[in-house]
């Protein structure tokens, strides 16, 4: 959580996080620094409508970028909006590597799918799961993952104690 509503705590949070994975890089021989939503620390900067703060963070997260190799830290990002990123963020030295996600194929979605019923009570055959999986092209983890939930509250709001065909196809009746 680097971003704060107080003059210089954000940029001095960068500092801490940097200084932190320095000190188990030290000790344990590497570090991984790993930040969700980058495009709110490493914001294009030449906008002309950003905050001074905003600016003293990406000069701070930026100038630690390029220490990363030598501290045996290895920095990972995620975003979903690389064009929002400062374009100083993805040069040589910084951040070297972008490496794009998709969304999940229809395997890819049939696994998710037997990874979140795995732990639940069910009955749904394999070719369900299947057509299940034909039908969310599209569809992310969450989504698929939701879907699962649904069901299961509907197999609860039946007074069910399994999750059963029916109520997936409630559940998916829904979403179309």
């Amino acid at each position: 959580d680097i971003q704060s509503k107080w003059i210089n705590e954000s940029a001095s949070k960068v500092n801490d996080l940097f200084r932190e994975a320095e000190q188990v890089a030290a000790k344990e021989g590497g570090a991984l620094i790993f930040l969700d939503e980058l495009d709110s620390v490493l914001q294009q900067r030449d906008g002309g409508n950003g905050h001074a703060e905003d600016v003293k963070v990406v000069n701070e997260f930026l100038n630690h970028l390029e220490n990363t190799d030598s501290n045996n830290i290895v920095f990972i990002g995620a975003t979903n909006r690389l064009q929002e990123l400062d374009s100083a963020s993805t040069r040589a030295g910084r951040i070297g590597a972008k490496i794009e996600i998709t969304k999940p194929d229809k395997e890819t979605r049939e696994a998710i799918l037997h990874t979140q019923l795995s732990d639940r009570v069910h009955s749904l055959p394999d070719e369900l799961i299947s057509h299940i999986a034909e039908k969310t092209e599209g569809f992310v983890a969450a989504d698929l993952t939701q879907i699962v939930e649904d069901a299961a509250s509907e197999a609860l709001q039946r007074s069910g104690e399994a999750i059963q065909p029916c109520d997936v196809s409630t559940v998916m009746s829904r979403r179309n």
